[in-house]
């Protein structure tokens, strides 16, 4: 037996990928308590959690580069175009079509240094992780293959454009993303630039960056199950 630390720590934070060597306290603290089976597939690092939760969660994490690369932007539209409103792919196969999950929600988390892409969708009653994960994993291959349409793409960019303008049109979203981009690159004037170079992305770029990195190898996959339904043991 195991804790969950030191198998996510040489995961997202080995010195040859990212130079990061360690957690915070708090984040450390929360996940040696957590006792955790580890499987070894093909299909990158799994990890089964068993806190209290009242319904089994799936999320799968993926390494990508820090804020200031140039596949930043088209990262976040992908995660758009994944789980962006009731029209979205994930939104549409798991839970309005097949019904295999209640909720789904995908977003990239860029920083300084290297960052994540999330993907976390909670499981439907009846239905198991594993369902959940492969029906994630198959839109992922169908987006790395094929590139998304024109409207779909405008569609997303279109909203996005929505609510870059409304934080911006608040003193807070303002003074946020000043901060956000002075800390990443140094320099105010790149929240000015950001919008478009959002807009500037290709379906093209979407594809390459789906293939590159929201792959089964640079994933990790963590399932939280309810304790009476970890059926991997303690």
């Amino acid at each position: 037996m195991k804790t969950a630390l030191g198998a996510l720590t040489g995961f997202f934070f080995s010195a040859g990928s990212f130079g990061l060597t360690s957690f915070t306290n708090s984040a450390k603290k929360k996940l040696v308590d957590i006792k955790f089976i580890e499987y070894d597939l093909p299909n990158g690092l799994h990890v089964i959690l068993s806190p209290d939760k009242s319904a089994p969660v799936v999320a799968m994490v993926f390494r990508i580069p820090s804020m200031t690369s140039g596949d930043a932007e088209p990262l976040n539209l992908t995660a758009s175009i994944l789980s962006q409103g009731e029209s979205s792919r994930l939104y549409q196969s798991l839970v309005y079509k097949k019904k295999i999950a209640q909720s789904v929600d995908a977003f990239s988390v860029g920083m300084e240094d290297p960052g994540v892409f999330v993907i976390n969708a909670v499981v439907s009653p009846g239905h198991e992780p594993e369902q959940v994960e492969n029906e994630i994993m198959a839109q992922l291959n169908n987006l790395a293959r094929e590139v998304p349409g024109d409207k779909e793409l405008e569609k997303v960019k279109n909203q996005v454009s929505s609510q870059w303008v409304g934080q911006l049109s608040k003193a807070l979203g303002r003074v946020d993303n000043l901060a956000q981009f002075y800390t990443l690159y140094g320099n105010t004037g790149e929240a000015n630039n950001y919008l478009d170079k959002f807009l500037s992305v290709t379906k093209e770029q979407v594809r390459e960056v789906t293939g590159k990195y929201l792959t089964p190898q640079n994933s990790a996959v963590v399932c939280y199950l309810p304790k009476n339904q970890n059926k991997f043991g303690e």
